[in-house]
């Protein structure tokens, strides 16, 4: 596995690559890294599309809008390096945080979809998904893949980024991936690994309740979506819910309390303790389209 920890030097090797081999496709996974098999499922699934498979391992800070929250996240480059090269990584990029910024700290580029970043997490993390778009972009840009996979989990964030896409013709075909599970139904993330042990066990009620909401669904296509909700109340009490609904997924619009769902999102943010978690599942879809 190559590492590479300049954007000169992630360009120029692709660039020759391309040169060498002009049939050759390129699969790129963005992450921020504390890897797991979450993100494994990832690597493997570029692995299946590109001739050459391409990861990146960025915490970007213009996607932090809690400086707390930023210096806390969880870090292991050397295990991260081990278990891309396991999987069979070939070119693995780390730049720091001066090489993608430089000195702008502030008066960054944004690009910005009001109404969607408006929802959801978006309520709460003013910001977050403007250096979510800045960053997706340029790694596009500088690794030019014509692959680009993607976990469910963050699924506004697929949105947002499948969006910005189309719209600026970045000619990347972005693959979702279903969410990865812990064996109790916990969705895997990196965050997990800041969570007490008293806080992992009140976890478990974030998928169950989807689990539950999801099962009155299939039980009853015809159930109304303020009775869903009401089957929030029933789980979250232990947690700190930032928000509990049922969505468009096309839209993230909340759907009416009177509707009947054909086709929604039941999606979740809570705080266990001090760590922010999210989640969600598919009623008549799934993640990708």
């Amino acid at each position: 596995m190559q590492i590479f920890n300049t954007i000169k030097g992630i360009s120029g090797f692709l660039e020759n690559y391309r040169c060498v081999n002009p049939d050759k496709k390129v699969a790129f996974v963005p992450t921020m890294g504390f890897l797991h098999e979450g993100h494994l499922s990832l690597f493997r699934k570029a692995r299946e599309v590109g001739d050459l498979v391409v990861v990146s391992i960025f915490v970007n800070p213009a996607q932090f809008n809690n400086k707390e929250d930023y210096e806390k996240y969880p870090v292991n480059t050397e295990n991260d390096i081990s278990l891309a090269e396991n999987e069979g990584v070939d070119v693995l990029f780390h730049p720091g945080v001066q090489e993608i910024y430089g000195d702008q700290s502030t008066n960054l580029i944004q690009l910005r979809y009001p109404d969607m970043m408006s929802r959801l997490c978006g309520k709460t993390r003013p910001g977050h998904f403007e250096g979510v778009l800045l960053i997706v972009h340029n790694l596009f840009v500088w690794i030019k893949p014509q692959y680009a996979v993607f976990g469910c989990k963050d699924y506004q964030q697929l949105l947002l980024i499948q969006k910005m896409n189309k719209d600026l013709h970045l000619e990347v075909e972005i693959i979702p991936i279903p969410i990865i599970r812990e064996k109790d139904g916990l969705a895997m993330s990196s965050r997990n690994a800041r969570l007490s042990p008293e806080n992992r066990k009140d976890a478990i009620v974030i998928s169950r309740s989807l689990a539950a909401i999801r099962d009155a669904w299939e039980k009853n296509p015809r159930i109304l979506v303020k009775e869903m909700k009401g089957i929030y109340e029933k789980y979250l009490g232990s947690v700190q819910v930032d928000y509990a609904g049922i969505y468009d997924p096309r839209t993230l619009e909340d759907l009416p309390d009177d509707a009947i769902v054909t086709q929604g999102l039941a999606a979740v943010a809570v705080y266990c303790g001090d760590v922010r978690l999210i989640d969600n599942m598919f009623m008549g879809g799934n993640c990708g389209g």
